[in-house]
Formats: structure tokens, C-alpha cells, sequence
């Protein structure tokens, strides 16, 4: 950028809109020059590698994202699917929980072709109340890999400084810019982000669209067909905190446990004939789908479920104790939109 650019520092960008050049563009006002920060005292790169530190866990509370695609804290990651397939529902959800739970701030990246709220990530945003809590870098569609670069370059500066005072952060940034910014590779944005200890979250259409990122939330279209939802696909969801240290042996081997019966038993559908072991494993295999679905606290409206917030122990264990077989009686309808396993055995208490 040839032009000195000046962004809000910290939480004076809150509940405002910017453009690629950090001015606001919201009709608000001016941000007062103390509350403003030169975006090069920062030295942020995001077309060249820094360095990078371990990562650690940032829970969602969704148990099918935190189980089998835990997401690392102050990392990149990709999430993958169309609309439709309740992807926009995942990142309310995030930023809900992120706002309720941990009290922090998010910074949503994104273009379109008029304002910020007529883009799909900006309609989330409203429509969950949360704009108080958000920063909104925004700026008309563009197919140069430049005005992405700009948008994400302002986006990491606004995430960078809300961290720097102590404040959780999510940096979301929309498919439409980082459609464009992949022809950039942006090698280095995931180390900068590292760096600055900043969780970020790319939605993405497609796999062929994801950046390198240290892991994927893929949405399933056969899962959100049957309404499991969220319809996190099981198998291509991955993280790289499943291969290091930063997750216990325990939450590996679960995880890998989960996988393992669901690919059994998508085999054994395409058989003709099953074993009482095959009927007993099929089964199973259909309670573990349905519990990991989830009711989601922005969607209480529409479902009439009150949502619910897992912590990672509260999964495992319920996953556990399914993959047991200690769960085999229940009846297989109580398993769906619930939180813990105790829900699925009080269902059944009541019933009886």
C-alpha cells in the first residue's frame, strides 16, 4: 500500500465499518486521531512467512467441531461447503459463543455489492445481534487479489490490536475475498496470524478453494439431506491438533474411534445381508450420527430447542460411553439434538 494507512486501535473499532484504507465508511464519524494506529508500525506480512509458535485448543462447544476438527487457537483455518448447507449457522454459532463465553470480539473481512449487511456474512452478524462486538473491514466486489490483500492486511491489523489488549478474537474472513486473495497464496498468513495469537476462520466454497490452514471444517450435503446438523462431515474434517501434543491421547484415539465405526458401518450398508454383530454395529453407528448433532443457541427461534455448550471433557465422555456400547438399548430417537449424554438417559427415564 502506497498511501499511509491508519486503523482504529482496539476497541474503538467496534460496532464500525472500514474500508481497505482503515477509514470508516459506516456514517458514523471520524475516529478520533488518538484512538488511531499507522498500520506499518505493526510489520505485518501476510504474503511472507514469519514465525510461528505452537498453537493450543480454542473450544467451540460444539461437540462434532471440538471432537473431530478441533480448532487451534490463534490459528487458520478453513471453513468449506455452499450455502445451504448450514456453513453461515456454524460461524453465528462460533461468534455467539465466542461473544457469551469468552466475552471477546470478532472482525469480519468481506466484499459485496453494495453494503456489508447484504453480504452473507454481514447478514449473520445483524441477524445475531452482535454487531456491538464487531469490526467490519468491507469493500465492494472486486476481482483484484490486491483490494483482498488490502482488506485482510486492515483485518489483521484491527484483530492484532483488539488481542494486544487482553481481548479473545476471531477474525472471519468472507469466501468472496478469499476467493480472490488465493491467487496470492499468502504463504505467510497463516504464521502471521500465529504471531498475533489470532484465531482466524476462512469460508471457503470448495476444498480447491481452502488456503493452507491447519485445519478444515467440511460441510456434508448427505448430513444436512437427513438434517443432522451441524452437518460437519465426519471423515473430512480434520485439524492438524489430532497428530501433535496440543491434544492428549485420549481425544486422538476417540476421535479416531468415531471415524472407524462410521466407515465400518457406511460398509456395511452396501451389503445385503448383516450379522447380529453388523445390526449391533449399524446401529450404534446411527445413534453416534444423531448425537452428534447439536441444538445451536442462535437457532432456538426456529427449533424451539434451547441451545446447548459442550465443554471438550463433557464430549469425550459421552462419546466414550456410546462407543462402549453402554448406550445400545436406548431407543435411537433420543439421541438427536442434545448436549450431553445425560440428556439421551434422561430422555429415556422420562418416557419410561
Amino acid at each position: 500500500m502506497s498511501a499511509q494507512v491508519y486503523i482504529p486501535n482496539g476497541t474503538a473499532a467496534l460496532h464500525r465499518v472500514f474500508n481497505k484504507q482503515g477509514q470508516p465508511i459506516d456514517g458514523k464519524g471520524v475516529i478520533p486521531q488518538q484512538d488511531l494506529i499507522a498500520l506499518e508500525t505493526l510489520n505485518l506480512n501476510v504474503s511472507a512467512p514469519v514465525a510461528e509458535k505452537e498453537l493450543g485448543f480454542y473450544e467451540t462447544g460444539i461437540k462434532s467441531i471440538d471432537l473431530l476438527a478441533p480448532i487451534p487457537y490463534g490459528g487458520i483455518y478453513n471453513l468449506i461447503g455452499p450455502l445451504g448447507l448450514g456453513k453461515l449457522v456454524i460461524v453465528e454459532e462460533l461468534i455467539h459463543n465466542l461473544v457469551t463465553r469468552k466475552h471477546g470480539f470478532t472482525v469480519a473481512v468481506t466484499m459485496g455489492e453494495t453494503s456489508y449487511e447484504a453480504t452473507n456474512l454481514g447478514t449473520s452478524i445483524v441477524e445475531i445481534h452482535t454487531q456491538a462486538q464487531t469490526a467490519v473491514i468491507f469493500e465492494p466486489q472486486s476481482e483484484k487479489p490486491e483490494v483482498s490483500l488490502q482488506l485482510i492486511q486492515v483485518g489483521l491489523g484491527v484483530a492484532r490490536q483488539l488481542r494486544s489488549q487482553g481481548h479473545e478474537v476471531l477474525l472471519l474472513i468472507d469466501e468472496q475475498v478469499t476467493k480472490y486473495a488465493r491467487a496470492l497464496h499468502l504463504p505467510g498468513l497463516a504464521a502471521a496470524v500465529r504471531a498475533a495469537g489470532i484465531t482466524t476462520l476462512l469460508l471457503n466454497q470448495d476444498e480447491e478453494e481452502g488456503q493452507a490452514a491447519d485445519g478444515q471444517i467440511v460441510m456434508s450435503r448427505p448430513l444436512a439431506e437427513q438434517r443432522l446438523y451441524p452437518a460437519v462431515d465426519r471423515q473430512l474434517s480434520t485439524s492438524t491438533l489430532l497428530q501433535s501434543n496440543i491434544t492428549d491421547l485420549e481425544h486422538q484415539h476417540t476421535a479416531q474411534q468415531v471415524r472407524a465405526l462410521l466407515q465400518q458401518a457406511a460398509a456395511l450398508q452396501q451389503q445385503t445381508t448383516h450379522s447380529p454383530q453388523d445390526l449391533q454395529l449399524l446401529h450404534r453407528a446411527t445413534r453416534l450420527n444423531l448425537f452428534l448433532t447439536q441444538p445451536f443457541f442462535v437457532a432456538e427461534t426456529f427449533s424451539g430447542i434451547p441451545g446447548e455448550y459442550l465443554s471438550l471433557a463433557e464430549t469425550l465422555s459421552s462419546i466414550q460411553g456410546l462407543l462402549s456400547g453402554r448406550y445400545d438399548s436406548l431407543p435411537e430417537a433420543t439421541f438427536s439434538f442434545v448436549g450431553a449424554i445425560d440428556q439421551v438417559v434422561a430422555k429415556n427415564q422420562i418416557i419410561q
